[in-house]
């Protein structure tokens, strides 16, 4: 540029020079002017300067300006500016610059014996370059405020399938580029708030700051990159999103350029005690290949947020809390799979609300991806939405990228165990989503306790049941063999039964449910209900409950006649059945004589509700000629013996909401019976 500028202004002004009061104009064309550092096609220069006046006028026209070492192409360039001497050979020109597309700018020259400063600069943004007739090869760059579209082609030239949308540079660069060939740029660089992203999508960042000192060459084809500093912002890369706000981390790092895209020897990133890492990778089309990493959290509370979100919030862990420490490797070869082994630290895991708590983690977790390995997870205690579990000690092999029990482990809750027959997990990978398998027994639980646990009152007896296989993925757990439990000395058994996302927003059940000999008495009991004898058989079948509330089902409870067990209801229940059943009605029985009685002998108890569209339409016995089509009354309990008793509903559609309110008044006790006389 200096030598372009020396010759060109030279030309024009050497009349001025030798004799200034006569020459009032010059014209230099020039076709060609090509350098080592800049390419000027069609050059025209005009020079008007008034004798009587200080200063002149230059209007410069380029068709077309090439800097191919930083990448710079522009056309139609046009520079007016005002020309003064400043000096005995010592000249100076600043005026607009304009290039089609770009937004209008001040450029100045001074032209100087030692060398030239030039100064580009549109409101608080600019650019200077000085280069010095001693040092050619050297040209010192300061960058202000400097927008990245301006260095968006040089950037391309280093990162290919990278796009840096927005965002300032800052920085003190010296260039080097000897006749001999090659470039080297070196100096402090910071690059702030910048947004960027990948063709593909596969790296997507904002807010991003860097802060630190570049060395970059190239060679033959070849460049090499080292840099080294500060970073905060927001980073996407596939499923893992960093976050590191406030308090930036240090990272180191060297790369190399191939056909393929980068050879990363050598990187380190330290955020403090929250995460350290070191490693080497190669970058490709493909993206990360030859990845391996050590890595190192001495204090797991800020890996939530700053690191770990976009793995967790799928989970539902959102809000999960992180104590204590890991570390571990992860890696690949070429292109294939990750692998990766994580040895835990007393780490404990907890969510709040009592959802999750698992507490003094120890152990590995291994992934391997090819030859099996073998790892064991240890914890003292650990609960799930209440329900509390013992120590647990789980032995794993890994093999093909999936993890899965060695061999069946128990785990203590309440009093008995629950039973892992099979566990089968597969962390996400590529486009493969996070994946669970699994089969379980529930081995003689105490129920009181467990029901207690998950807010129910206390029953008696014990629990036991099995899931003969549940798979979890794509964010649906499904129960091939469906849920088969053993309780209140019969059985209730749940099939096809699915949950979509069961730890995310408006979690969604769907199953079909059935009740086999229930005890009543174990049943009622503790429900305040009043006391029932008999058993209990029925289903609730097209259930589907939404954030665990029903929105529709279609049910039908009835006793069922089991030689040996009597069949008595209360008083007491027999106000709740009335009032669960509408306005209700006792017939065959003066409501006095009511009173004289505690309970009373039942043939058949039988309700049945089908919720559509928050609308109960109930009926009762099956085959009862009073319920009848057309009827809008239906018998809920026949009575037997003396005094004989007859529960009859007269309300077969019940608004969901008044039938959930009623439930809550039996439940507190604050139910009365209508009479028919």
């Amino acid at each position: 540029m200096q030598r372009i500028l020396a010759t060109l202004l030279c030309g024009a002004l050497s009349g001025f020079s030798a004799n200034p009061i006569y020459a009032r104009s010059a014209h230099v064309k020039v076709q060609r002017i090509h350098t080592s550092v800049v390419k000027l096609d069609g050059v025209d220069m005009r020079v008007r300067w008034d004798p009587n006046l200080p200063q002149g006028q230059l209007d410069m026209r380029v068709d077309r300006l090439r800097a191919p070492s930083v990448a710079a192409d522009y056309k139609a360039v046009h520079w007016r500016c005002t020309l003064s001497r400043e000096a005995w050979r010592t000249w100076r020109c600043a005026g607009p610059i304009s290039m089609p597309g770009h937004a209008a700018a001040n450029f100045s020259v001074d032209f100087q014996p030692v060398g030239l400063d030039l100064e580009l600069k549109q409101g608080e943004s600019a650019i200077r370059l000085q280069r010095r007739s001693k040092t050619p090869e050297l040209t010192e760059v300061e960058l202000a405020s400097l927008p990245v579209e301006w260095a968006r082609a040089f950037i391309r030239q280093s990162w290919e399938d990278g796009q840096i949308d927005t965002g300032a540079l800052n920085g003190k660069l010296s260039i080097r580029s000897p006749a001999s060939g090659g470039l080297t740029v070196q100096g402090p660089l910071a690059l702030t708030h910048a947004k960027l992203h990948t063709r593909d999508g596969g790296l997507i960042a904002e807010n991003v700051s860097i802060d630190g000192r570049l060395n970059f060459e190239r060679r033959n084809n070849t460049s090499l990159v080292s840099l080294s500093g500060t970073a905060l912002g927001d980073m996407l890369v596939g499923t893992t999103f960093l976050s590191i706000q406030n308090t930036p981390g240090r990272f180191n790092i060297s790369a190399r350029s191939n056909p393929a895209g980068w050879h990363i020897p050598q990187f380190a990133w330290a955020d403090g005690a929250t995460l350290s890492a070191t490693g080497h990778l190669d970058w490709t089309a493909k993206g990360a290949e030859n990845l391996d990493v050590q890595f190192q959290s001495a204090d797991a509370r800020a890996l939530r947020d700053r690191y770990l979100s976009g793995w967790l919030a799928p989970l539902g862990f959102t809000d999960v809390e992180l104590t204590g420490g890991l570390n571990g490797r992860v890696w690949n070869h070429g292109a294939e799979a990750i692998s990766y082994a994580i040895k835990l630290n007393d780490l404990n895991i907890r969510q709040p609300g009592e959802r999750l708590d698992v507490a003094g983690l120890q152990g590995q977790i291994a992934i391997s991806q090819s030859d099996p390995v073998e790892s064991r997870l240890r914890w003292q205690h650990a609960s799930l939405y209440g329900l509390q579990f013992g120590a647990g000690d789980l032995p794993f092999i890994s093999r093909n990228g999936e993890l899965s029990l060695r061999a069946p482990a128990a785990i203590p809750v309440f009093d008995g165990r629950l039973r892992f027959d099979t566990l089968l997990i597969r962390p996400p990978q590529a486009t493969r989503s996070f994946g669970l398998q699994f089969s379980l027994g529930v081995e003689n639980v105490d129920f009181g306790a467990f029901s207690q646990a998950i807010g129910l009152p206390a029953f008696r007896g014990r629990l036991n049941g099995t899931i003969p296989n549940a798979v979890y993925e794509n964010d649906i757990l499904t129960l091939d063999g469906g849920l088969n439990l053993d309780v209140f000395e019969g059985s209730v058994a749940f099939s096809a039964l699915s949950i979509e996302r069961p730890f995310g927003t408006a979690p969604t059940l769907v199953t079909d449910l059935d009740l086999d000999k229930l005890d009543l008495l174990r049943l009622t009991e503790v429900l305040g209900f009043g006391s029932i004898s008999g058993k209990l058989s029925g289903q609730i079948h097209d259930l589907r409950l939404i954030a665990w509330s029903p929105v529709r089902f279609d049910s039908a409870l009835y006793t069922v006649k089991v030689p040996g067990v009597k069949q008595r209801i209360s008083q007491r229940a027999v106000q709740n059945i009335s009032s669960v059943g509408g306005t209700a009605a006792t017939s065959g029985l003066q409501a006095k004589a009511l009173a004289l009685f505690k309970d009373f002998g039942y043939s058949r108890i039988g309700i049945q509700c089908r919720l559509v569209n928050s609308v109960c339409l109930m009926s009762g016995l099956e085959g009862d000629a009073r319920s009848g089509s057309g009827s809008n009354s239906f018998t809920i309990l026949q009575g037997a013996g003396i005094p004989r008793l007859t529960v009859v509903g007269h309300n077969r559609r019940v608004d969901w909401p008044v039938l959930v309110e009623r439930l809550k008044a039996v439940a507190e006790g604050d139910v009365k019976p209508v009479f028919e006389h």
